[in-house]
């Protein structure tokens, strides 16, 4: 079985948590006092979820739910724990109110 990492970042104004983590629910309960944002793979009550996942040789594409639309995202990051990466970015941009279509334009920017 592969290692999977994941990671949990508490500040003191938002809390994200991926929800395959199986300690999610404790640290929600950690960060009660601050909204908490989620996000996964799999896991549809998740606030940032992938709707369509292509993993290629070359690169991924993402398509993300979230609360305010979908997000389309094609990047060189290939491999499941890059599409929780970048599914992580997405949830901090949701969660400090980054609107969808700028979020969209940074995720299109190549070298």
């Amino acid at each position: 079985m592969a290692l999977q990492t994941i990671y949990t970042v508490c500040f003191l104004l938002l809390s994200l948590t991926c929800a395959a983590d199986p300690y999610a629910d404790n640290f929600k309960r950690f960060a009660a006092a601050v909204p908490v944002v989620t996000y996964a793979i799999s896991d549809r009550s998740a606030d940032v979820v992938v709707e369509k996942l292509v993993l290629g040789i070359w690169e991924s594409e993402i398509t993300v739910k979230t609360p305010i639309g979908l997000l389309r995202i094609i990047t060189p990051l290939i491999g499941r724990n890059n599409v929780y990466n970048v599914l992580a970015a997405v949830a901090t941009g949701l969660s400090i109110n980054i609107p969808l279509k700028v979020r969209m334009v940074a995720a299109t920017i190549q070298d």
